[in-house]
């Protein structure tokens, strides 16, 4: 039963009004408790150590400053944002320093990456060049045991070279065409013979690759003929007799941005290819 004496002072004081059910009075605690087993009524304590009157009311009134904090301590207050926050925050775009130091930086790379860039695809251009040249030769020693004639020509005019090639087969219609394994018995410039060209597309090329025709004694040629008749070599200079080749002819394909010079050689008996 709790003792409703403890509201009114010895002093004389006005009797207070009863507290609303659940508030922390106390000055209640020094009720007495009918049942030695039952919680406190007012703050839901059950009896031990605050249980005796006497020392109740000082252990209680020592808590209260350890109460007073845990309760500001369990308020909610704004919390600052975290990184994770931040960066879903900028999902939605981004700043223009960003997309200045982006366009800033692939500039620079390609700055830096474009002039080896630029060498290693002139490099690999001149590769391709140097083994479609080797390819033409080539297919003219092979087709010379097929019952035909093949001609390469080699002409460089005002520093362009140019390739053509020129077949003569059994079956061409042409009554200068006496024996097909004949270099010097057919007019190989008979428009009904079948012939390709091959030259380059552009005329600024010459300030890149240069193509040379060393002949077997190593004489640089503006013009040859290279003869494949039964899979032997004739060559011929400046429209002149096809002789037998002695030795072996040499294209070479030079860059002229570092000097690095490819070479192929065609040998007097035996497949075209690339020698470096």
């Amino acid at each position: 039963m709790v003792d409703r004496k403890c509201n009114v002072q010895e002093t004389g004081a006005r009797p207070r009004a009863p507290r609303p059910p659940g508030s922390r009075n106390f000055c209640r605690a020094s009720q007495s408790v009918a049942d030695g087993s039952a919680p406190h009524p007012t703050i839901g304590l059950a009896p031990g150590l605050f249980g005796f009157p006497e020392n109740f009311s000082v252990e209680a009134r020592g808590l209260l400053p350890i109460m007073l904090v845990a309760r500001f301590l369990s308020r909610r207050f704004p919390r600052t944002r975290t990184r994770a926050a931040r960066a879903a925050g900028r999902l939605g775009g981004f700043t223009l320093t960003e997309i200045l130091v982006v366009i800033f930086m692939i500039a620079l790379l390609a700055a830096i990456a474009s002039p080896a860039f630029i060498r290693i695809m002139r490099d690999i251009g001149l590769s391709r060049l140097t083994m479609q040249l080797a390819e033409i030769y080539r297919r003219g020693y092979v087709e010379s045991n097929e019952r035909a004639t093949f001609v390469v020509r080699f002409r460089k005019a005002n520093g362009l070279p140019q390739v053509e090639t020129v077949r003569a087969a059994l079956d061409t219609p042409t009554p200068t065409l006496i024996s097909p394994r004949g270099c010097n018995t057919i007019n190989w410039d008979d428009p009904t013979l079948e012939r390709q060209t091959f030259r380059f597309a552009a005329a600024d090329k010459k300030e890149i690759v240069d193509v040379g025709f060393l002949g077997p004694d190593n004489a640089s040629e503006d013009t040859a003929d290279v003869c494949f008749s039964r899979r032997k070599a004739f060559v011929r200079y400046n429209g002149g007799a096809f002789t037998e080749m002695v030795g072996a002819a040499r294209l070479t394909v030079t860059n002229l941005s570092n000097g690095r010079v490819r070479r192929v050689l065609v040998p007097s008996f035996g497949l075209p290819r690339v020698i470096q």
